[in-house]
């Protein structure tokens, strides 16, 4: 009987003991990935992608830049009718581009088109289908996974903060302090909260 006491302790320590490298392992990677994305600026070749709303230029504009991208793995078509949800934001930020890139089958652009009207009804605003996969070419640190695929970028398109501020309340407001007072961090370092 002692033996299976035992026996349960040791296989619930385990189960914690892994449970707790995991999150710490999961951090730790999460860091890493970021510091790969900060490791040079994010290249934005609009010139090789397709125009649905806005200009060209907003990308080489000074000033901050909002970036968001849909990897071809992911349900496009779900992300475009979804982009009315970026209005508040976009209101809100005055002195911000915001670039939202779509890689998708030049196929599937006619579905797009009738999409992006819902959405940012000023000119600061740019939507793009990357049918080349352009944006991941040009960008191949970009992760895998789409909680990486937003980020705030500065004047020469260096990443300022990781993360989607639809989706997660800390991000949203460190977004809204980063604009507002047109600088990073105190520490200078990017943000990250995953929107998981």
């Amino acid at each position: 009987m002692k033996f299976f006491i035992n026996m349960k302790c040791e296989i619930y320590s385990f189960l914690i003991l892994s449970i707790l490298t995991c999150c710490t392992s999961n951090d730790i990677q999460i860091r890493r990935k970021i510091e790969e994305l900060k490791e040079k600026p994010v290249v934005i070749n609009m010139d090789s992608m397709d125009l649905l709303k806005g200009e060209v230029t907003n990308y080489k504009k000074d000033g901050y830049k909002m970036v968001s991208y849909w990897s071809s793995e992911e349900c496009t078509k779900c992300a475009i009718s979804h982009l009315y949800l970026w209005n508040y934001i976009i209101n809100k930020s005055r002195n911000v581009s915001f670039i939202f890139i779509f890689e998708t089958k030049s196929s599937q652009k006619k579905d797009f088109e009738y999409s992006v009207d819902n959405i940012g009804e000023n000119n600061n605003v740019t939507i793009c289908i990357d049918t080349l996969g352009i944006f991941k070419k040009d960008n191949p640190v970009l992760p895998q996974e789409s909680y990486f695929h937003t980020f705030l970028l500065d004047s020469t398109n260096n990443i300022i903060l990781v993360g989607n501020p639809l989706n997660n309340l800390k991000i949203k407001n460190l977004y809204f302090e980063c604009i507002k007072d047109d600088k990073v961090s105190k520490d200078g370092e990017s943000s990250f909260e995953s929107d998981r």
